[in-house]
C-alpha cells in the first residue's frame, strides 16, 4: 500500500531530525540520503529554497573563530532546528507541541512504530 503524502513528508521530517542529532547526540552530517529527503521536502514545498540550501549548509557548520567546540555545535543546532522549522512550514506541517512531539516519536527505538508511520 502506498504511503499519503503527509505519511512521506513526516519521514523526511523526522530523517531532518535525525540528521540534526537532536535526539541521538551526533554530530550532523550530509548524506546522500538527507540531501534526497531534502529534495522530496522542497518538492512538495511552497518553493522557497533558502531553508533547504541553509539546512544543507548548516550540516557542515564548524563555527567561526573563536568559538570553542560546544559553542560552535550549540550555534549549528539551532540554524539547523530554524532551518528545519522553516521547512515543515513551507510543507504545510504546523509547528504546534502535537506536532514536535509527533516527529520526536519518530527517533524512539521501543520496537513499536511511531503513531504516523
Amino acid at each position: 500500500m502506498p504511503f499519503t503524502r503527509e505519511q512521506m513528508i513526516y519521514k523526511a521530517v523526522v530523517a531532518l531530525d535525525e540528521a540534526i542529532g537532536e535526539y541521538t547526540g551526533e554530530k550532523p552530517r550530509p548524506s546522500f540520503a538527507l540531501r534526497f529527503c531534502l529534495a522530496y521536502l522542497f518538492s512538495q514545498s511552497d518553493g522557497n529554497r533558502l531553508p533547504y540550501d541553509e539546512f544543507w549548509k548548516y550540516l557542515s557548520y564548524e563555527g567561526h573563530s573563536g568559538y570553542d567546540e560546544d559553542a560552535a555545535r550549540y550555534v549549528q543546532s539551532t540554524r539547523l532546528r530554524g532551518c528545519r522549522n522553516a521547512i515543515m512550514k513551507s510543507v504545510g506541517m504546523g509547528g504546534t507541541p502535537e506536532v514536535f512531539e509527533a516527529v520526536a516519536r519518530g527517533h524512539r527505538r521501543n520496537g513499536r512504530q511511531a503513531s504516523n508511520s
